[in-house]
Order: C-alpha cells, then sequence, then structure tokens
C-alpha cells in the first residue's frame, strides 16, 4: 500500500515537474529578450555618450545583466581584449553559436553584431535603436507565446501524470 503511494507521488510530482520545465522554456525567453535590451541600451549610452571602447561597453553592460546574456557580453569583452586586431562580427557571431537563445534572438543579436564597431557613432547608434526595437518586438511576440503555451505546459505534466497514474494502478 504505501509502495503503490509513493509511486502514485513520485510520479505526480515528476510530471509536474515536467510540465514546469517545459513552461520555463518560454518564461526564460522573455526575460532573456529583456535583458538583451537592457545590455544593448547600456552599450549605446557607453559608446554613444561616453564614447568608451567596445570591450570596455561590453564588459560593464555584463556586469549589469543576468545570465546566459552576461555569458555572452563578459566572453566578447575578453576576446577583443586579447585579440586586439580581430574584428568584432565574426567572434560575436561565434559566441551566438554556442549561446543558449533562441534562434530567432540569435539572429537579432548577429545582424547587431555585424554592424557594431564597423560604422560611424550616429550609424552605430541608430543600428542599437534599431536592434532595440527588434528586441521589444520579439519580446512582445514570446510574451504572447509564452501566454498561451505556460499554463498548457504545466496543466500537461500534472494531467499526463494523472493519466499514467490512472493506467498503471
Amino acid at each position: 500500500m504505501w509502495i503503490k503511494l509513493c509511486g502514485i507521488l513520485l510520479i505526480l510530482i515528476s510530471g509536474t515537474g515536467i510540465g514546469y520545465a517545459i513552461a520555463g522554456v518560454y518564461t526564460h525567453r522573455v526575460n532573456y529578450l529583456q535583458e538583451l535590451h537592457l545590455a544593448i541600451n547600456l552599450i549605446n549610452t557607453e559608446i554613444v555618450y561616453k564614447q568608451t571602447v567596445l570591450s570596455e561597453a561590453l564588459k560593464k553592460s555584463s556586469c549589469e545583466v543576468g545570465p546566459p546574456v552576461s555569458d555572452i557580453m563578459h566572453k566578447a569583452a575578453t576576446c577583443l581584449q586579447n585579440k586586439k586586431d580581430s574584428l568584432f562580427a565574426p567572434l560575436w557571431r561565434d559566441l551566438l553559436l554556442n549561446s543558449k537563445l533562441h534562434p530567432d534572438d540569435k539572429k537579432i543579436m548577429n545582424e547587431w553584431g555585424k554592424m557594431v564597431g564597423s560604422t560611424q557613432l550616429a550609424e552605430q547608434e541608430k543600428n542599437n535603436k534599431l536592434t532595440m526595437k527588434k528586441l521589444v518586438i520579439a519580446r512582445e511576440r514570446a510574451e504572447k507565446i509564452a501566454d498561451k503555451k505556460v499554463k498548457l505546459a504545466r496543466y500537461s505534466g500534472v494531467l499526463i501524470s494523472f493519466l499514467i497514474i490512472i493506467l498503471c494502478y
């Protein structure tokens, strides 16, 4: 009797956990987009108004945002400082390929990385603002998707657990 009860409890807890883990993917994307927007805004301020070097701006922004965005920014700053003569765009592309970001978000950030450091200051500011607008739009889309799918994933985890319990016991 106790073994069945423990089995039922384990199935219910694990199914619920899986549902919440799947829902976490959608909520994390919204948070990552918000962090990316903040990072680009900080970098824009550092480069345009304070005229800070890109590696320093990346390092400062990495201190203000959370992971995985801070990890990407910190790695980019470190690589730029170590390889003074290298171009930013290929380095940035390689860092994005190994990141946890959604493919659509990687595309936006890759476009940003192609322009940063290779254009005039006014054009970089325009590029930063355009990227921030794209990130806002992507965040709004991600929030709509999350609103629909988070509850579904959580409830599905619980209901599938109950289905397994009913079928097995």
